[in-house]
């Protein structure tokens, strides 16, 4: 009878020994399979994204100067035709009417 019972106890004790083992291995095994999955999957896509949007950022910077010269280029154009417009204008004007003049005389010089 005693005997019996000790082995019933002695039972139980390996029975919640091995749920025990069993559990701390499971808990264990899920907690390196997480590790490598953060370490391996998640943690470098997420530098992947970081270095996609540094990148972003880069271009975006490059396009921004690249629009900033392109503006002061056409401000500088403006201001050239700005002053040169008057210039250029009224010199055609003074070689089209000297012209038109000098034909007009020579017309008139054959003519008499």
């Amino acid at each position: 009878l005693d005997s019996s019972k000790l082995q019933a106890k002695t039972k139980e004790k390996e029975t919640k020994s091995s749920k025990l083992e069993r559990y701390c291995f499971i808990t264990i095994t899920i907690t390196i399979i997480t590790y490598i999955h953060i370490n391996t999957c998640q943690f470098p896509n997420q530098l992947q994204e970081q270095e996609q949007q540094f990148a972003n950022r880069l271009q975006e910077q490059e396009n921004e100067k690249e629009q900033e010269q392109e503006q002061e280029k056409e401000q500088e154009f403006e201001w050239c035709w700005r002053v040169l417009r008057p210039t250029i204008s009224t010199l055609f004007y003074s070689v089209s009417t000297y012209m038109n003049n000098t034909y007009f005389l020579a017309n008139v010089i054959d003519t008499r």
